[in-house]
């Protein structure tokens, strides 16, 4: 399938020599649905960024758009994609891994949108592509039972500092992970 708007020429020749040209053009789309990609190419992320395409307008063949947005990584990572609204109640799909990122991990994604209807005539006119890699492993933990916050990095603690949880006791009392 191609794009609206993409020109074409066609030239015939007959087994006599005889020729004929001819030009056309695909009809222009109503509407030109883009996208913002994140993280940018070329970055290095933490081990629980997703990969996040948000698009310019609705996008009402999620199915369509999701088979042609293919996800490489380069040591297998399993994961998988999941629509939401963005912050600006735009449409928004996320990919995340499983488990989080192994440190080292490259991605890449392969947005294969030029010609595809993302529905109510908001049509993609190209292909996006994005990539980056995954740093090194950083997890802060809170314990809101010790009130303590805890850096780990690459599976070690780094640092432990005391925190405040919020507001004690009462109806507005912050929670921790204990059973209510």
């Amino acid at each position: 399938m191609e794009a609206p708007g993409t020109a074409y020429q066609v030239e015939a020749v007959s087994e006599r020599g005889g020729s004929a040209k001819a030009s056309f053009k695909t009809a222009a789309p109503q509407q030109v649905n883009k996208v913002t990609l994140a993280p940018g190419k070329h970055t290095t992320v933490g081990i629980a960024q997703p990969l996040s395409i948000t698009f310019d307008h609705p996008v009402r063949n999620k199915a369509e758009v999701e088979k042609q947005l293919k996800v490489t990584t380069s040591n297998g990572t399993t994961g998988s994609w999941g629509w939401i609204k963005n912050h600006d109640g735009k449409d928004r799909v996320d990919w995340r891994p499983k488990e989080y990122w192994k440190s080292g991990t490259k991605v890449k994604l392969d947005a294969r949108l030029n010609g595809i209807d993302s529905g109510g005539d908001d049509w993609f006119v190209r292909d996006y592509a994005t990539n980056f890699t995954v740093g090194k492993s950083q997890v802060v933990k809170v314990n809101l039972d010790s009130k303590t916050t805890t850096l780990v990095r690459d599976g070690k603690a780094v640092r432990s500092l005391p925190m405040s949880a919020g507001t004690p006791g009462g109806e507005k009392a912050s929670w921790g992970a204990r059973p209510c």
